[in-house]
C-alpha cells in the first residue's frame, strides 16, 4: 500500500475543486433533509467521479454508503458528510448544507465552520456544498455553483443556486 505523494494530493485537491465548481446538481425534493439529499444526489456524483479517476486505493465514504469515519478534534466528534480516502489516508471531506429562509446565516456559518474544521482535524482539503433553497422551486432542473468562498489554500465552500440547465447527475 503506497501513499500518494504530496504532488499527487495537490493535483487531486485541484481536480476536486474544479469538479465541485463545475457540477450541476439535482435540486432537493420538497421537505428533503441534507442526509437524504447527500445520499440521493451528492454521494453518487462524487463516487462516480472518483471511480472515473481510476486510482488504486481511492474510495468514497458518505451518507447512504459506508459511513465516514469520526474525526475527533479537541474532544469534539465531527462527522463529514462525504470523504475521499486513499486506503486509510483521509484526503478530502465534504459538508453538505441547505440555506433555508428560516435561518440562512446560521446554516451558512455552520457549513463554513464545519468545512474549515475538517481540514484542521486532519483532511488535506475540505469542500462545502451549500445549496441555496431560498429561491429554489420544484421546476428548477438543477442547482449549480454560483459563489466560491475560499476558506484556506486547500478548502472552499461553494454556494449552489437554481439554474435552468439540466443536472449532470
Amino acid at each position: 500500500m503506497n501513499s500518494l505523494t504530496s504532488n499527487q494530493i495537490q493535483k487531486l485537491i485541484f481536480m476536486t475543486s474544479e469538479f465541485v465548481q463545475n457540477s450541476r446538481l439535482k435540486p432537493p425534493l420538497s421537505a428533503e433533509k441534507e442526509p437524504a439529499y447527500t445520499s440521493r444526489v451528492v454521494l453518487p456524483l462524487v463516487s462516480a467521479w472518483v471511480k472515473s479517476l481510476n486510482e488504486n486505493g481511492l474510495h468514497v465514504r458518505g451518507d447512504g454508503g459506508l459511513n465516514p469515519l469520526k474525526i475527533v478534534w479537541d474532544e469534539i466528534s465531527l462527522y463529514p458528510d462525504i470523504t475521499i480516502m486513499h486506503f486509510h489516508d483521509r484526503l478530502i471531506s465534504f459538508e453538505v448544507k441547505f440555506l433555508r429562509n428560516d435561518d440562512p446565516g446560521g446554516s451558512l456559518t455552520k457549513a463554513i465552520g464545519q468545512t474549515y474544521m475538517y481540514e484542521k482535524a486532519g483532511f488535506q482539503a475540505s469542500f462545502g456544498v451549500i445549496v441555496d433553497c431560498r429561491t429554489l422551486n420544484l421546476s428548477s432542473p438543477s442547482v449549480e455553483s454560483a459563489n466560491e468562498i475560499e476558506l484556506t489554500k486547500s478548502s472552499r465552500a461553494y454556494i449552489f443556486k437554481p439554474s435552468d440547465k439540466p443536472a449532470s447527475m
